[in-house]
C-alpha cells in the first residue's frame, strides 16, 4: 500500500468512525446508496456528524461555539483543498466539495449554532418548524451531491421535520446532558408537569415517559405524512434512494423509541439489527420518489 493509498484509507476510516458516533443507521442506509455518490455520501455524513458532535459533546457553550467557528472558517472562508482535516480531505478527494454550495454549508452551521442557546419552542408546530430548518440544509447538500440541483428538490416539510427531530433526540442523548432537551415544547412540558431537570434526574417517572410518548407520536405522524406524500407522487428518483432509505429508518427508530424512557434512548440509537436491514431493503425496493 502506497503512502497516498494509506492516507485515503485512513481518512475514509476516520469518516466511518465519526458517523458511528452520531448516526449508526448510516451503516445500513449506505448499503443502498447508488454507486456513484456512495463515497461522497460517507464524507458528507461525516461532516454532518462532526458538526452534530459540536452541539452534543461539549458542555461548555463557548467551546462549542469555538468549534463551530473553526468549521465555518475551514468550510466557508478558506479553500477546502487546503484543509488537512480528514473529513474535508475526503469531501475534496471524492468530488463532493465541488457539489456543495456556500449557502447550504452556511445554513448547516447557522442551525448548529442556533441550537446552543435557542429557547424552548412554544408548542409542537414551533418544534416542527425548528426541525425543518435544522434538517433542510442537510437535505439540500445530499441532493446536490446526488446530482439534483436545489430548485429540483421538492422536499416535504414532514420529510425534514421527522429527521430533524431524530437529530435533536440524538444530541440530547449524548454526553452533554446539561444542555439536553431544550427543544421540548413548553406547552407539552406544562401539560405533563415536567421540566428539563425532571427529564435528566427522573427519566423513568410516569409524567416524563408520557411526555416522550406524546412527542414521539407527533414525530411518527410527521414521518407517516411524509410517506403518504411520497406514495402519491409517481416520478422515480433513483438518485434520492439513500435519502429515502435513511428517512424511513429514522421513522422506524422513532416508533421503536416511543415507549422508552429518555435514559434508554442512547442504547436504542446505538442498536442495529436485521430488522433495520430488511426495512431499508423494502424501502429501497419501492424506489425513491420525488418529494
Amino acid at each position: 500500500m502506497t503512502v497516498g493509498t494509506a492516507d485515503i484509507a485512513n481518512d475514509s476510516l476516520f469518516c466511518w468512525e465519526q458517523v458511528a458516533k452520531t448516526n449508526r443507521l448510516f451503516r445500513v442506509s449506505h448499503v443502498f446508496a447508488p454507486p456513484m455518490p456512495a463515497e461522497k455520501l460517507l464524507a458528507l455524513y461525516a461532516l454532518f456528524s462532526v458538526i452534530e458532535q459540536a452541539c452534543s459533546v461539549h458542555s461548555d457553550e463557548e467551546i462549542a461555539r469555538a468549534k463551530l467557528n473553526w468549521w465555518r472558517s475551514e468550510c466557508i472562508h478558506r479553500d477546502l483543498t487546503h484543509s488537512h482535516h480528514p473529513v474535508l480531505k475526503e469531501l475534496v478527494r471524492t468530488g463532493a466539495a465541488l457539489d456543495l454550495d456556500v449557502q447550504s454549508m452556511s445554513g448547516l452551521l447557522d442551525q448548529a449554532e442556533a441550537r446552543l442557546d435557542e429557547p424552548g419552542p412554544a408548542h409542537a408546530e414551533d418544534l416542527k418548524t425548528r426541525c425543518q430548518q435544522l434538517y433542510q440544509p442537510q437535505l439540500e447538500m445530499e441532493a446536490s451531491i446526488c446530482g439534483i440541483r436545489k430548485g429540483e428538490l421538492l422536499w416535504s416539510p414532514e420529510w425534514a421535520a421527522c429527521s430533524g427531530l431524530m437529530q435533536l433526540i440524538r444530541e440530547s442523548s449524548g454526553e452533554n446532558r446539561s444542555g439536553s432537551y431544550r427543544w421540548l415544547p413548553l406547552n407539552m412540558r406544562a401539560k405533563h408537569g415536567v421540566n428539563r431537570d425532571d427529564v435528566l434526574r427522573k427519566p423513568r417517572s410516569e409524567p416524563v415517559v408520557e411526555l416522550f410518548t406524546e412527542m414521539m407520536n407527533i414525530g411518527i405522524e410527521w414521518g407517516a405524512e411524509n410517506s403518504r406524500q411520497r406514495e402519491d407522487q409517481p416520478a422515480a428518483r433513483p438518485q434520492l434512494r439513500h435519502l429515502y432509505v435513511i428517512s424511513g429508518l429514522h421513522l422506524r427508530k422513532l416508533k421503536r423509541m416511543k415507549s422508552l424512557s429518555p435514559d434508554r434512548h442512547a442504547s436504542e440509537l446505538g442498536r442495529l439489527g436485521l430488522g433495520d436491514l430488511l426495512a431499508a431493503w423494502k424501502t429501497a425496493r419501492r424506489g425513491a420518489v420525488r418529494l
